[in-house]
């Protein structure tokens, strides 16, 4: 999580408007096929830290909806943070 938050703080030292989040899940075949597959709560987290370290951006979050699908719900999409989140 560490790494999650230099990397969103020298994203905001940028004054970035727009920031993708890719998952990276794992898919076999690729240098990613051992990766863990983040849990909701590690998921839910890395949001309120984008959101909170950068909070005028629009944060786009993509890998989401196969593996995450509290994410691709309607509840999801009517939390506060809908106006600067979407989800591919």
């Amino acid at each position: 999580m560490e790494n999650r938050i230099d990397m969103f703080l020298s994203i905001g030292e940028l004054n970035v408007q727009s920031v993708p989040v890719n998952l990276l899940n794992p898919i076999p075949g690729t240098p990613y096929a051992h990766n863990k597959i983040l849990t909701n709560d590690e998921m839910c987290r890395i949001i309120a830290i984008a959101r909170f370290l950068l909070p005028k951006a629009s944060i786009r979050m993509a890998g989401v909806v196969d593996y995450y699908p509290i994410m691709a719900s309607n509840a999801f999409y009517r939390a506060p943070t809908r106006p600067f989140l979407e989800i591919y």
